[in-house]
């Protein structure tokens, strides 16, 4: 009996040992794959360089009001063809140029409207996108956007969503 009980000791021993081995080599394999997700690339030389963009996605925002829907749209088509004409004049194509619809606001549909407050019950804001690759030509025509304003044209360029993005398209 003696003799058995050792074996089954002996078996025991055995299978915990296979088993910390088995859990050492999983928790090895664990760590090595951990490791695999940690690359590095190392660049010798200049690790930041500029390069001019070749690409130029310039918003051109303006704001209306009116109490009349139908001549705010009016109003919107007439100073989006302004601001078309005043591109094509400055050196852009008719593809580069696009409108978007406007985005209207019925303030009498809002819960907190005021009359004294705001005569106007319908304000809108509509754009105008410059997607181009005349980099130089975005940025002189843009000291020029005074000229719109001489026009009765009111330009939102003080959001966050009417500054020029810059892009550079050609890495690979």
């Amino acid at each position: 009996m003696s003799n058995n009980k050792n074996s089954n000791i002996g078996l025991l021993a055995l299978c915990i040992l296979v088993g910390l081995l088995g859990l050492g080599y999983f928790i090895s394999d664990g760590i090595v794959e951990f490791k695999k997700l940690d690359r590095l690339v190392t660049v010798k030389g200049l690790s930041e360089q500029e390069i001019p963009a070749n690409i130029a996605i310039w918003p051109i925002k303006f704001n209306e009001a009116s109490n009349d829907l139908e001549s705010l749209y009016a109003t919107i088509q007439k100073k989006s063809g302004v601001i078309e004409k005043f591109l094509l004049d400055n050196g852009f194509s008719e593809d580069e140029i696009s409108v978007s619809p406007p985005s209207i606001r019925d303030l009498k549909a809002q819960g907190y409207y005021d009359a004294s407050k705001n005569p106007f019950r319908y304000t809108s804001i509509s754009t105008v996108t410059v997607y181009t690759e005349k980099i130089d030509n975005v940025l002189s025509t843009q000291d020029k956007l005074i000229d719109l304003g001489k026009k009765g044209i009111a330009l939102a360029t003080q959001d966050w969503d009417s500054r020029v993005q810059y892009l550079f398209t050609k890495l690979n």
